[in-house]
């Protein structure tokens, strides 16, 4: 994933609010990054943009080999379908559908084989097997997380978008989600996390600071 010069600017009533100037960033396959900053800093609009969500007034987003701001609004649908995969603070898993059928969902849109075999697999290796037929609702909030990570992981994407994937959980719930991403990062996945958890940002290969429209070093 590449960010060049990249800017975004919103109108509030008479006034232009920059909320982006110029910001770069080049992350690599298999990378964990996080980000922090401020409440109002961007860091929302920067996932958006990555996302295929909104397109930057200036500069330009790269991610998979796909310019993001060159694309119409169908073409990055389908981009963000098959590219990426969003995980963010409140589950958003489907309540009608299993846990199975879950991680099914995003297989199906994209037009790929379900493989069964495979998706007992990953629920085996994080520890939800025995889940496999539950419902959302039965699931505590760290197991729903962790369906949701797994489900933002299951297409393979070139890049996995979490905003603040631990806000909800307590510390050791949230340290079982970061050590997913973590496995997925390794795993080769470009993993770019939204976080004001400083113990969260800490488990990141990178820690970056977005304020006043700029991203800098995240100093610890």
């Amino acid at each position: 994933m590449a960010l060049r010069g990249v800017s975004r600017a919103y109108r509030e009533g008479e006034t232009q609010r920059d909320v982006l100037r110029g910001v770069d960033l080049e992350a690599a396959a298999g990378e964990f990054i996080a980000i922090g900053g401020p409440s109002g800093s961007g860091k929302s609009t920067l996932l958006h943009l990555a996302a295929g969500l909104d397109v930057p007034d200036a500069g330009t987003i790269v991610v998979g080999g796909s310019d993001i701001g060159s694309l119409t609004a169908a073409r990055r649908t389908l981009f963000r379908r098959r590219q990426v995969g969003m995980v963010f603070q409140f589950f958003n898993l489907v309540p009608t559908l299993t846990v199975a059928e879950n991680l099914r969902l995003p297989l199906a849109l994209n037009g790929l084989p379900v493989d069964a075999d495979r998706i007992d697999g990953l629920l085996d290796t994080f520890g939800l097997a025995d889940h496999r037929r539950d419902y959302p609702a039965t699931l505590s909030g760290g197991e729903q997380q962790r369906v949701a990570v797994l489900r933002a992981a299951i297409h393979e994407p070139a890049l996995i978008l979490a905003d603040e994937p631990t806000g909800n959980l307590d510390r050791e719930r949230g340290d079982g989600v970061i050590d997913l991403l973590r496995t997925l990062a390794g795993r080769g996945t470009c993993v770019l996390m939204v976080t004001h958890s400083r113990h969260a940002a800490g488990a990141a290969d990178r820690r970056l600071r977005l304020d006043s429209g700029r991203l800098t070093p995240w100093d610890w």
